[in-house]
């Protein structure tokens, strides 16, 4: 879902394609011991090039747990993991 948000950010999201932290170039994760963190992570899509943060964690993880589409959590969600 949140690949979805991001493969076609309108104006006010463009500053939510941007990571939290600074990442090294060629890096996908935040340079160790950066002072760049952002302050408020609840304006990010991701905290660094590949880690969602949790504002996007918490939007997607009730489709992870029941799935509504077999694309959501494939080949079991974890509701059916569970009952297994």
């Amino acid at each position: 879902m949140a690949i979805g948000i991001s493969q076609n950010p309108g104006p006010a999201l463009l500053r939510l394609m941007k990571p939290c932290c600074r990442v090294a170039e060629g890096s996908y994760t935040c340079i160790p011991n950066g002072k760049d963190v952002c302050i408020d992570r609840s304006h990010y899509l991701f905290f660094d090039n590949i880690h969602p943060t949790e504002n996007v964690l918490k939007s997607v993880a009730p489709r992870y747990y029941s799935a509504l589409k077999q694309s959501d959590a494939y080949p079991y969600d974890i509701k059916e993991l569970t009952l297994r």
